[in-house]
């Protein structure tokens, strides 16, 4: 009888260590379980990581690339600002000096910025030429001088064409004229005229030069 008790005793004991081992084993196996979870999300981790730093480094290249295109910019702006900046005798002396070079000058004559004066001028002298010329008594004043004697002065015109214009004061213009006619053949005149209200015209002086 006691040995029985002995061997059930025995046995309980036996299967409440059992019992025991097999929870641990459990509890190991989760343990494990966790541990490789967790190893997983850190893997992951590591590789969203990996991930920024590459994508990092690609603005960081781009923007590098934009400073370097900034300063690329700014050394031109400054260029330029010291360009404009120089005074017209440091302009003549660089600048224009390399230019004058490969480009003959361009002389700015009353000619080139052609004003209504000018125009009025030669027009004129061309109904002077071309024998109109009740047109170009018209436009004239003439003091004490009738169209009868300013036809007789001027009938015979065969050429008169003025050149070389300067603009002066107070509406008066200096030019020359290429003039003939029957009995005055390739003369030069140096001529003032001016322009007065009306687009009138007025000879201040005429001095033949040749």
């Amino acid at each position: 009888m006691m040995r029985r008790f002995l061997v059930l005793l025995f046995s309980v004991v036996l299967l409440g260590c059992s019992s025991q081992a097999e929870q641990k084993v459990e509890d190991l196996g989760f343990v494990n379980d966790s541990l490789k979870t967790s190893v997983e999300e850190f893997q992951d981790t590591i590789n969203v990581l990996k991930k920024e730093n590459k994508d990092l480094k690609v603005q960081n290249e781009s923007l590098q690339k934009l400073v370097a295109d900034l300063d690329a910019s700014n050394k031109d702006s400054l260029e330029e600002e010291e360009v404009l900046t120089l005074t017209p005798e440091e302009i003549g002396n660089s600048q224009l000096d390399e230019v004058g070079k490969s480009k003959p000058e361009t002389k700015l004559t009353a000619e080139s910025i052609e004003d209504e004066g000018i125009k009025r001028i030669r027009q004129y002298y061309t109904w002077l030429q071309s024998g109109e010329l009740q047109k170009a008594y018209a436009v004239k004043v003439s003091e004490n001088i009738n169209f009868q004697t300013y036809s007789e002065w001027y009938g015979g015109v065969e050429q008169a064409q003025p050149r070389d214009f300067e603009i002066l004061e107070n509406g008066h213009y200096k030019f020359l004229v290429d003039y003939s006619d029957p009995e005055i053949k390739e003369a030069l005149y140096q001529v003032v005229m001016e322009v007065v209200t009306g687009s009138k015209l007025k000879t201040i002086s005429s001095v033949k030069v040749k």
